[in-house]
Order: structure tokens, then C-alpha cells, then sequence
């Protein structure tokens, strides 16, 4: 073996790695040189000498001398450099432990929407693969050639020293490390993800009892998908995309936008669902699944628990919820397969809804609507574009489109909010129902080509604030004395739960009711919600 050889091509692919920095992690020189000047010596040398055991690591694959081992090797790395590559183009910071959790829980619904609107950034990820394809290929033709071989035995033991080393970096900083070379740092971040799953259990126990009567027969949750408050023309959104509501203002109160509890759907409802509070996060300890949930204080109250949800099917259970939960649910209802648009929108909720307020019974009814998730052409009938030109099926969304994107996603906003009230509070005969409450909101607002990002939700690193913009709605036709110093642009999803458990009558509660309280400073939360990676509260105004 020529050693002289081996070093002057392991430089080649050092320098190749370090360049992978300037486009996949543009901060790491501000980061590490912080890391060096704010950590001991023993911490910043640790992490230099992990990084460096780590880049070798990797430079060692192509002169692997077993075969089998470099080509397995080589096609783990190349598809780790790929999701990478293309998430970093998306959203610009990479691929981190929030984005590969959205990736497992909604991967199996939205792949082929993902594909539809950032085809082009996968295309060119794709290019970029390519790319790092053929020149692994042309330097292991070289060292096969000249018979340039390191022991198989020697490079799996520095790639297991580096995986090792990292592991330790990565769990004492709570996977907030700074960059690794790509194919340890998603290693990394996958190894430490599974073995952080959350808490699988019972929940606890409610310990307390309403102390007052509760005040609505019948309260519901809606809890829409992917609508930004922003977008809603009753909120000054220059598009009409909520005419019947503005026809019909005198029957809600809109309290304008409110702040998300997060910017991610599952992390969103959870929150709600728990009604664990911004400064308990992150959640370390689990509390969102260990709490007392919703439908637990409810029956408490007397109410007959229902949970709807267009956005799964049969008994696929989403956002974070279990078996456990299940428990405290008397009826669960998702629809037998997913559910084709229709000249009425998501008609079978209402049809569910209908059935459920004419039980005679007193209801707690949390509803998740399908919502306006990307791709937007899918949301409604061809015949209910209002807004035009829109995007095409098989339209990305780049910034050449951000016009078509934003009639496509108006268009949707219409049809899945404006219609579908129109629909539903003419179908169950609202406006003569004196019994029930309807609180509406998002799971989290959305982003539309804005910024450095291209995401339209769920960015785990300075997302844009519209992530965490929704509309706040509360439709009734008693008790309105309650409601009638609210102000608009004020309040946060946090406090629904509070607020409902104070209309059902309970006299203590966690967080603050809309009724009582307007918070400081409108913030939602991204990031993972347990504390197994960084994460931000982010303020809407």
C-alpha cells in the first residue's frame, strides 16, 4: 500500500467533507468557535477530537477492502447525504431529530403531497447525490487500481469509535450538538431518537370535581389543519376567503389571531389535548402524556366524550394519542378509508357532528379537521377556484410559484373554512341551539414561500412566524356576557384548555382561561416537545 497515496486522497475527502459545511451547515464555524471559547478545554477538545475520529471515519469508507461492506456502507451514506441535501434545500438548517419524527408520523399520508410540492428540491437533492455517487466511484476505481485498501476491520472500528464518541457529545448536549459529518450525524440523531421514545402509559388520574354547573350542554373543539388566521379575509386577508363568515359576523366572536400552541400537528394537539402550558415546555418528563387528559376532565363534568378525525382512518391512532387515551373516549370515529373531496366539505364530520348533538345527551367533542395541508390543489373541487391562476398538480412550490401558491391555498382556505361553516352551522340548525359552544382553531398557521424557507409548517429551527398564526373562533348564542370584554389578537391556544375546563365548571385548572387572562406575549413552540432536541418559542407579534 502506498501511504503517501492514501494520505493525499483521504485529504481529498476530508476536504470534501469540511466543504459539506459551508452549504449544510453554514453556522458551524460561528458554532464551534463558540464552542471552543464557552466550554472547558476537556469539552471542546472532547468534541474536536469526536469530530475528528468522525470525519476519518467516513474518509475511510472508499478504501474499505471488503466489497460488500464498502457498497452497503457507501449506499447508507449516500442516502443519509440525500435527505439531508434535500431537507437542508427546503427549510435551510438540515435534517434534525423534529424533522425525522414528522417524517415517521406523517410519511405514510403526505408522501405523495411532499413529492407534488418540493419535486424540485428532491430532484436536485437527487442531482447532488448523484454527483457524490460518481466521485466515490471514480476514487474507489483509483484505489482498486493501485490496490490502495485500509483493513475492513480497521475502518468498521474507527466508524464504531466515531459513533461512539458522537453518541456521548450527542446525549450530554440533548442532541443540540453541532455539526457531524452527514452520515454520523443522522446515525445519531436516529439512534438517539429511538432510544428516547416517549412515555407509553396510563394516564393519571383527575383528582378534582366541577364545583360549579357547567355552562354549555354541548362544547366542541375544532381544530382545523394547516390554516394560517392570517388568511382568512374576516382577518383583513385582502383574498374574500371567508364571505359567509363576514355575512354572518354577528353570530361568533372572532377573536382574531391567536399564537398555536406549536407549529407541528401532532406536537399541537397533544398540547391541546393535555393542556400542558408554554413555560412547561420542553416537556423533559413527559407531563402531555402523563396528565389527565381533555376527555378524562369531561366525563368528570357529566359529558359524553366523542373524537373525530378526518385526517386518519380506522383505527390508526395519530398526535402522540394511544390506547390509553382511548379510554376516557365513549365514541371514536375515523372514516373507514380517507376521504375523497365532495361538493360539501368534509360532510361526513358534519353528518357525525349532527348525530351526536341530537343524542339528548350533554357532549365534549374534539374534532380534527383535514384543513388545507399541502398540496393545496387537492383540498377543493376544480369548480371552487375563486382565486386564479392557481398551481398545478405537479407544481413545486418555488418562488416563481408564490403567487399561483397563494390563490391555490385561498382557494383551499374557502372552500375548507368558509364553505364548510356555511355548511355545517346551516346542516345542525346552529343558529336556534342555545346549548352549545364551538371553539375553532388551527393546529398551528401555515408559511407560504416566505423567508429562507420553502416549509410551509412544522420547521423545527426559526420558522416563520405565520407557522404560528391561527384563527380564533367561538360561536354560541348564550351566555355572550362572558365573552364580551375579549379583545382581538391577544390570546394564545394554550388557554382553550383552561377555558373549557372553567365552562364545564371546574374552579382550578392549568393555565389561564381566555376569560381571565391575556397573555403577555403571543408564542408558540417548535422544536420536539420533550426535550430531545433543540427548541424555540417563537413570538407572532
Amino acid at each position: 500500500m502506498n501511504i503517501k497515496k492514501v494520505l493525499l486522497i483521504s485529504l481529498l475527502i476530508t476536504i470534501i467533507l469540511a466543504s459539506e459545511f459551508l452549504f449544510l451547515y453554514p453556522e458551524f464555524l460561528k458554532e464551534y468557535k463558540e464552542l471552543l471559547f464557552s466550554k472547558s478545554i476537556l469539552k471542546s477538545g472532547f468534541y474536536t477530537l469526536s469530530y475528528a475520529v468522525a470525519v476519518l471515519a467516513v474518509a475511510f469508507i472508499p478504501f474499505i477492502r471488503n466489497k460488500t461492506v464498502f457498497f452497503s456502507l457507501s449506499l447508507i451514506a449516500i442516502l443519509y447525504y440525500f435527505v439531508v441535501i434535500t431537507y437542508t434545500l427546503i427549510n435551510h438548517h438540515g435534517f434534525g431529530l423534529p424533522e425525522l419524527q414528522v417524517l415517521i408520523n406523517e410519511s405514510n399520508k403526505f408522501s405523495s403531497d411532499a413529492w407534488n410540492s418540493y419535486k424540485p428540491y428532491i430532484i436536485k437533492g437527487a442531482s447532488l447525490s448523484l454527483a457524490i455517487i460518481i466521485l466515490i466511484a471514480i476514487l474507489r476505481y483509483y484505489i482498486s487500481k493501485n490496490l490502495l485498501f485500509i483493513s475492513t476491520r480497521f475502518s468498521l472500528l474507527t466508524l464504531l469509535a466515531a459513533f461512539g464518541l458522537s453518541m456521548v457529545v450527542i446525549i450530554k448536549t440533548v442532541n443540540t450538538n453541532i455539526a457531524y459529518p452527514v452520515p454520523i450525524n443522522v446515525m445519531g440523531t436516529v439512534a438517539y431518537f429511538f432510544a428516547n421514545a416517549p412515555y407509553y402509559g396510563p394516564r393519571d388520574k383527575v383528582t378534582q370535581s366541577p364545583s360549579k354547573p357547567k355552562l354549555y350542554n354541548n362544547i366542541i373543539w375544532m381544530i382545523d389543519e394547516s390554516i394560517g388566521g392570517k388568511y382568512l379575509s374576516i382577518n383583513g386577508y385582502k383574498k374574500l376567503t371567508t364571505p359567509y363568515l363576514a355575512s354572518i359576523s354577528d353570530k361568533y366572536i372572532n377573536l382574531g389571531l391567536a399564537s398555536s400552541t406549536a407549529n407541528c400537528s401532532a406536537e399541537s394537539n397533544i398540547s391541546l389535548m393535555s393542556g400542558i402550558q408554554l413555560n412547561q415546555l420542553p416537556d423533559n418528563e413527559y407531563t402531555a402524556l402523563k396528565n389527565p387528559n381533555i376527555f378524562q376532565y369531561a366525563k368528570k363534568a357529566g359529558y359524553k366524550t366523542h373524537y373525530i378525525s378526518g385526517q386518519s382512518h380506522d383505527d390508526l391512532l395519530q398526535n402522540y394519542m394511544t390506547n390509553f387515551d382511548l379510554e376516557f373516549i365513549d365514541d371514536f370515529y375515523q372514516p373507514p378509508i380517507f376521504f375523497a373531496n365532495k361538493k360539501i366539505p368534509e360532510d361526513d364530520l358534519i353528518k357525525k357532528i349532527k348525530k351526536i348533538l341530537a343524542n339528548g345527551e350533554d357532549n365534549f367533542i374534539y374534532v380534527v379537521k383535514r384543513g388545507a395541508h399541502f398540496h393545496w390543489e387537492k383540498q377543493y373541487p376544480k369548480d371552487k377556484a375563486v382565486f386564479k391562476p392557481t398551481l398545478l398538480p405537479t407544481d413545486g412550490l418555488t418562488r416563481e410559484n408564490k403567487e399561483k401558491a397563494l390563490n391555490s391555498y385561498a382557494n383551499a382556505v374557502k372552500y375548507k373554512v368558509d364553505d364548510f361553516f356555511k355548511a355545517f352551522l346551516n346542516e345542525t340548525d346552529f343558529f336556534h341551539d342555545t346549548s352549545t359552544l364551538i371553539i375553532y382553531t388551527s393546529d398551528h398557521g401555515q408559511s407560504i414561500i416566505e423567508g429562507d424557507s420553502f416549509g410551509t409548517h412544522c420547521d423545527g429551527v426559526n420558522p416563520n412566524k405565520t407557522q404560528g398564526i391561527v384563527p380564533l373562533l367561538l360561536f354560541t348564542n348564550s351566555h355572550k356576557e362572558l365573552f364580551k370584554g375579549l379583545q382581538k389578537d391577544k390570546y394564545s391556544s394554550f388557554q382553550l384548555f383552561p377555558t373549557t375546563l372553567e365552562l364545564m365548571g371546574y374552579a382550578q385548572f392549568n393555565g389561564k382561561s381566555i376569560l381571565h387572562q391575556v397573555p403577555q406575549k403571543q408564542r408558540f413552540y417548535s422544536g420536539d416537545l420533550f426535550g430531545r432536541a433543540s427548541s424555540q418559542k417563537n413570538p407572532i407579534n
